[in-house]
């Protein structure tokens, strides 16, 4: 018996329509709404994530840095101290990999860096949530053909000219019952899929290296949908595992941290890019930072000499940095690690004072 074609495509569309509905579109990176960048790049260097959650351990940890470092380079507003170097001064320093370190501790890591920034992160909330959806595909089919043999049977009633043209009609294509029929007689008695729901939570915060002190924190949320589809022949089930694999955990964790990269981006616009006199000579300074960071020729600099900090007395946290200008100079030679700036104002300047783009 030949089916109705346009019967069996509206059925198949049909039941995908209530199989795969549930299932979320693949959606564009946050990162890819910011707008191009052409100011200088904060020096950031990243810890390995605390995992506060029973799940992956310290290998969600790894991957949660590795993404994170991933999404600040993908933003074009930072430059990323390297992993090894950062490994290597870390096991020098005795210390861990994890943002646990006390302020001195963070603020000498980062200094022997040349960080202007640390980056510390939390993985807070990390989690799966089921749902089901069942189909009973044999039962909606045969209570679709007992409908569509009922209206059938109401047209047969009709005069006999519509009864002639609706025999000429039959020769041509099978009823629209007995389509359903046959295919409630060949179908699965049940397709059901189960929806995995995962979510994460991401905890960022910044530390400044010259004070030790956190500057912002931001908390972002990802999460994604996997999707495994059976189908139910009389006892046997067959199919599974389609969709849902591994990937819908990293999806969850690198949209969480994309927002909250998305966030810092906004964030860290208001803040001023950080270098140090590494040399200076008659009249002339280098300092740290040239095409890596994006300084420019001409540019004009100021140059700081920092006092010590004042501490609560407490706490003993640091409350900030006392700073005194002590010259000005406009930027002659930019090499990729670092710059020479020729003095125009002040002098008596040292090995690791400050310098920050001057306002104009």
């Amino acid at each position: 018996m030949r089916l109705n074609h346009r019967l069996l495509v509206f059925l198949s569309g049909l039941t995908l329509i209530s199989l795969w509905g549930c299932a979320a579109p693949e959606k564009p990176s946050l990162l890819d709404s910011l707008p191009t960048y052409h100011g200088t790049r904060k020096i950031f260097a990243v810890l390995d994530f605390e995992n506060a959650t029973d799940y992956g351990g310290e290998q969600l940890s790894r991957v949660a840095s590795d993404m994170l470092i991933t999404a600040l380079k993908r933003s074009d507003r930072f430059l990323l101290v390297e992993r090894e170097r950062l490994d290597l001064v870390l096991a020098e320093q005795a210390l861990g990999q994890t943002g646990t370190l006390d302020p001195n501790t963070r603020a000498r890591v980062g200094q022997v860096l040349g960080a202007q920034f640390i980056i510390l992160g939390t993985i807070s909330e990390f989690g799966f949530k089921e749902s089901e959806t069942k189909v009973p595909v044999k039962e909606v089919l045969a209570l679709g053909a007992a409908i569509a043999e009922g209206i059938e049977k109401a047209k047969d009633q009709e005069d006999k000219e519509k009864k002639r043209k609706k025999k000429k009609e039959k020769k041509e294509e099978t009823k629209v019952s007995d389509a359903l029929k046959v295919a409630a007689a060949t179908s699965p008695d049940e397709i059901y899929s189960k929806k995995m729901d995962t979510r994460a939570v991401i905890d960022l915060r910044a530390v400044e290296v010259k004070s030790g002190r956190f500057l912002w924190a931001e908390k972002a949320e990802g999460g994604d949908v996997g999707l495994t589809v059976h189908c139910r022949f009389g006892p046997e089930k067959v199919g599974g595992g389609v969709i849902y694999d591994e990937t819908t955990a990293t999806k969850t964790l690198r949209r969480a941290i994309e927002r909250c990269v998305f966030d810092v981006c906004l964030v860290m616009k208001e803040r001023p890019w950080e270098g140090r006199v590494a040399k200076v000579d008659s009249g002339k300074i280098f300092i740290v930072g040239g095409r890596d960071v994006g300084v420019r020729l001409k540019s004009e600099v100021d140059v700081y000499r920092a006092e010590p900090g004042v501490t609560d007395p407490v706490t003993g946290e640091s409350l900030g940095i006392a700073e005194e200008q002590i010259g000005r100079g406009s930027v002659v030679r930019v090499e990729e690690h670092y710059s020479v700036v020729q003095i125009s104002e002040g002098g008596g300047f040292s090995f690791n004072d400050l310098v920050r783009l001057a306002d104009r």
